[in-house]
């Protein structure tokens, strides 16, 4: 049995329209799935910025206006997660949908 969803930024789940049959899971089910798939993509996109940010000399001046080393992180931290989240949000790296359609697979196999 197959799943058809799409994935768009304008739902409120995270982009994920479900669709489906009495086996597979209920709305409110695919729904949770679909915001913890589009959650755990935005963890993983927010892993890989501050690995990038690591790649960035210090001195770059990054740290303008007389910033503390900690206050600078802390703001590029928080700069870090929110762009994770925003990527996330509008279709990020199609993580959360592949995540997505295993797990319902997943869900389906274990009702049957």
């Amino acid at each position: 049995m197959t799943t058809s969803t799409t994935f768009n930024s304008g739902s409120p789940v995270g982009g994920v329209v479900p669709t489906g049959s009495a086996k597979e899971p209920t709305s409110v089910e695919r729904r949770r799935l679909a915001e913890v798939c589009r959650q755990f993509e935005a963890v993983f996109l927010e892993e890989i910025l501050k690995g990038l940010r690591k790649t960035v000399p210090k001195d770059d001046g990054c740290a303008a206006g007389g910033a503390s080393d900690s206050a600078s992180d802390l703001r590029l931290g928080m700069a870090d997660q929110q762009m994770a989240l925003h990527l996330a949000g509008s279709g990020g790296i199609g993580l959360a949908r592949m995540l997505y359609e295993q797990l319902v697979k997943q869900m389906e196999h274990e009702r049957e």
